[in-house]
């Protein structure tokens, strides 16, 4: 074949690859292959691509049987919202909640039932919410029980301070009022700030002031327990009570093994 006849021969037709599209702008629209009816419908609007539709609907089929809870609107009254508690667990009347409370808050352990049932609480919740508010009330009883000690010594520094070398007698006068009218428990008293009427300053310089006025007027002999422990004077007795009640002694650690002997002790030669 010469040079003329390989320049005339037509060419060979352009033959597109299976698959390949005709052109890049033309995407596939799944909507056109559903019905008329459906394809318009505002709910598929949401979907991009046929994989959308097809998550949502096999998800929509895994709810299908599943306990659901309907959320009231604005609109609900406290029957609606009542049926949703039960659903999420709340026991169908306030004595049915599992809860332990001591004898001694039984009354109190009554009121938490009923407004735990009344606000929607299931069991687990109201269990936990007692949980927490036990531990918080033993930080809080912990926390008033160290602030207690402390105002003690405390009060023991300042009436030293005022006191000075009287101090143990002057303690000893105002106990002895206390003991002579039957007044020892009026100390142990608790005020509204938490203290005892005992752990007053005023009130102690108020019982020493009286007891010195009585001795005063009537003579120290009228006091019953000066003599009642043949052989312990006055000072005596101070001496002893500073040392069993000292910063640092078991007296002021209510932990100690020996606490409860030394407040014992101290308070019997108190009343002295």
């Amino acid at each position: 074949m010469d040079d003329a006849q390989v320049a005339d021969a037509p060419e060979a037709p352009i033959v597109e690859e299976a698959g390949q599209a005709t052109s890049e702008d033309q995407a596939f629209d799944f909507r056109q292959h559903i019905d008329e009816g459906y394809r318009n419908d505002p709910s598929l609007s949401t979907y991009k691509d046929i994989n959308g539709m097809a998550k949502s609907l096999i998800n929509a089929q895994k709810m299908v049987g599943a306990d659901k809870v309907a959320i009231p609107g604005s609109w609900a009254t406290e029957d609606d919202w009542s049926q949703v508690y039960s659903k999420l667990g709340r026991p169908e009347t306030a004595d049915k909640y599992d809860l332990s409370f001591d004898k001694d808050t039984e009354e109190n352990g009554q009121w938490f039932k009923e407004t735990a049932h009344k606000i929607g609480l299931s069991q687990n919740q109201a269990s936990q919410l007692l949980a927490a508010y036990g531990e918080r009330a033993n930080v809080e009883t912990g926390a008033g029980e160290v602030d207690l000690e402390s105002h003690r010594v405390t009060l023991e520094q300042d009436l030293r301070k005022d006191w000075g070398d009287k101090f143990d007698a002057n303690m000893a006068q105002a106990n002895n009022v206390l003991a002579e009218f039957g007044m020892s428990d009026l100390t142990e008293m608790q005020m509204a700030d938490g203290k005892m009427l005992g752990d007053n300053p005023e009130v102690i310089k108020l019982f020493h002031q009286i007891g010195g006025f009585i001795a005063e007027r009537l003579g120290e002999d009228q006091f019953s327990g000066r003599d009642s422990q043949p052989g312990l004077s006055a000072a005596d007795i101070g001496m002893e009570v500073t040392r069993l009640t000292a910063p640092g002694t078991p007296y002021w650690d209510k932990h100690h093994p020996e606490h409860e002997k030394y407040v014992n002790e101290a308070l019997r030669l108190r009343e002295l």
